[in-house]
């Protein structure tokens, strides 16, 4: 199975504003850890990313690893030494499984060329339109274009905030939000703009269909 894990340019070197996940080389296979650190420059804003990888159709027991998608500070100087104490979940005979514990080092170089990524997107009951994004840096502008899936060239745009005003409900929590008033049913297809304090922008198509009132 092929998956795609982490956000940068894939070339290897861990660079400010990137999404890394740390692989230990196991046989045939690659193995993702938990890391942890204290490093001021590793998960700004609160953030942090612990994923799970289901192991439930090997030992039939829903045993899942877990792993760390630490975001890299955009302002983190140039070859910053960061230090994380790693778990690493290896399988045995199943159902049983053991963890390695350790350190490893990482050297940040580069620059932030990593656009804020969208980790959810929902439109609740209240027509009030929520997207959490994440970045290594302030994100400065967050649109919402929505494309009419029953009245074509019914579309619109608007933009999201995070300023705990007009259907936001908690400042800079990195969800940004707004109500919307459409003034009729309609059912849309959405993608989100997202640009950083850098420039760099990135626009994802929002996975399904939604329904505004």
């Amino acid at each position: 199975t092929t998956v795609f894990v982490g956000r940068g340019n894939g070339d290897g070197v861990v660079n400010p504003g990137e999404h890394i996940v740390v692989l230990f080389k196991d046989g045939r296979a690659f193995r993702r850890a938990e890391l942890f650190t204290i490093d001021k420059f590793v998960n700004p804003f609160g953030i942090n990313i612990r994923k799970s990888d289901n192991w439930g159709s090997f030992d039939h027991v829903g045993a899942s690893a877990k792993y760390s998608v630490p975001v890299i500070s955009s302002n983190t100087p140039e070859n910053h030494e960061i230090e994380f104490h790693y778990k690493l979940q290896l399988p045995k005979e199943r159902p049983e499984h053991f963890f390695n514990y350790g350190k490893l080092k990482v050297i940040v170089k580069g620059k932030d060329n990593t656009p804020p990524q969208m980790s959810w997107f929902k439109i609740s009951g209240d027509n009030t339109v929520h997207s959490r994004l994440l970045d290594g840096s302030e994100i400065t502008k967050v649109i919402a274009r929505f494309t009419s899936v029953r009245y074509p060239g019914d579309d619109f745009e608007i933009l999201l905030t995070d300023d705990g005003k007009n259907g936001d409900r908690v400042d800079n929590d990195l969800v940004f939000s707004k109500k919307v008033d459409t003034g009729k049913f309609n059912l849309y297809s959405v993608e989100i703009e997202a640009v950083d304090i850098y420039g760099n922008k990135q626009i994802q198509a929002c996975e399904g269909v939604f329904q505004l009132h």
